[in-house]
């Protein structure tokens, strides 16, 4: 699954307000963390491969982080560019 997908999948699961969502591998927000949205899971190492090729086997789980910026926000608006977003 590339990482554009993943960030649109997140878009619609959640109904963000938002055109896009970066996504990365560790809570830190840089540049050394962001995922390339132009790249795959696979090309992280991130797998969903069963290992024994039946229906049985369960995907391993990972922790990735996204951040968006609302629609229609403006940047001196200190409360919509908050980090930490509450439903």
């Amino acid at each position: 699954m590339s990482i554009y997908a993943l960030s649109k999948m997140i878009i619609d699961e959640t109904d963000l307000a938002t055109r896009s969502v970066s996504i990365f591998r560790e809570k830190l927000r840089s540049r050394d963390t962001l995922l390339d949205p132009m790249r795959s899971l696979e090309n992280y190492g991130y797998t969903g491969a069963y290992q024994d090729g039946t229906h049985n086997q369960s995907f391993p789980k990972y922790t990735l982080f996204y951040d968006y910026s609302p629609l229609n926000a403006r940047d001196n608006c200190p409360i919509l560019s908050c980090d930490y977003y509450m439903k």
